[in-house]
């Protein structure tokens, strides 16, 4: 595959993307690029593959940053300007959901609840192990995901720079979040929890508290951003377990819920480096 665009395109965290799914490319503002290569491309030769790791340096995410910005100011925006009001018994029903008194509750509520818990848990298998080469710890961020979901994580992807290589020793926590064993057992979960939410679950209430119920509208595009945001941690996880393959990427990335936790369940472990 060549892709060939504008130089402005080519910022660093989309260089590197194509680097992982190795994607032949071309940028033509580059002046030390020979006219040959161009003309090649040009007449639909085989394009050389430059030496971008000589051409580019890492650098800030830039306009992903912004992205993310952007995209969390709107999120707390939507959620307290224009998403449905909220209800009476709102608190009633998280400390229902919370305490497992489901009597009475959608199961499609309930299913969507306890998803929003092993969401955090899918991320922080990949958090903990990023966060060891940041300025900034992720931990913080993971938690905070249990209680907020995109809310929390959306700082930490603005904060966080490039980070395709983990150095040092694995400890208990990050060996646990390595498992794969630990992403077979939340694949199951999900799966037991989607299966009964749409086996069981009363989609015309469902919608109906979706647009009258702040609680269930907000979590429901919460569950959706986080399907979204997976893939742009996922990238530098795979290249830090020395996994390139384009159509492995694609089917992680383009698979909500499930293709994140495929993922969890037969990546490469990771590997130790002495520092």
């Amino acid at each position: 595959m060549v892709l060939f665009d504008n130089a402005v395109f080519f910022k660093a965290p989309i260089i590197r993307w194509l680097q992982v799914l190795d994607i032949l490319f071309i940028m033509p503002a580059i002046k030390t690029v020979k006219q040959g290569v161009i003309k090649q491309f040009f007449k639909g030769k085989k394009v050389i593959k430059l030496p971008i790791r000589a051409l580019f340096e890492e650098k800030n995410f830039g306009l992903l940053k912004i992205t993310f910005g952007l995209l969390w100011l709107g999120l707390i925006a939507y959620a307290f300007l224009l998403a449905p009001p909220n209800q009476p018994d709102t608190f009633e029903l998280i400390k229902n959901l919370s305490t497992g008194r489901w009597q009475g509750i959608n199961p499609l509520v309930i299913a969507l609840f306890n998803l929003m818990g092993i969401w955090p848990l899918v991320y922080s298998a990949v958090l903990f192990v990023d966060g060891k080469g940041q300025k900034i710890p992720a931990w913080p961020f993971a938690a905070a995901s249990f209680a907020v979901g995109a809310f929390a994580l959306l700082p930490y992807l603005v904060l966080r720079e490039p980070n395709t290589q983990f150095s040092g020793e694995k400890n208990i926590l990050i060996k646990f979040l390595d498992s794969r064993w630990t992403g077979i057992i939340l694949t199951i979960g999900a799966a037991i929890l989607v299966g009964y939410g749409i086996g069981q679950g009363d989609w015309s209430d469902f919608v109906h508290q979706w647009q009258t119920s702040r609680f269930i509208n907000v979590m429901s595009c919460d569950f959706c951003l986080l399907c979204v945001l997976f893939p742009t941690l996922l990238g530098d996880d795979m290249t830090r377990r020395s996994w390139k393959s384009s159509g492995i990427f694609w089917l992680f990335a383009l698979i909500p819920l499930f293709g994140s936790l495929l993922y969890l369940c037969i990546r490469p472990s990771l590997p130790e480096v002495s520092q």
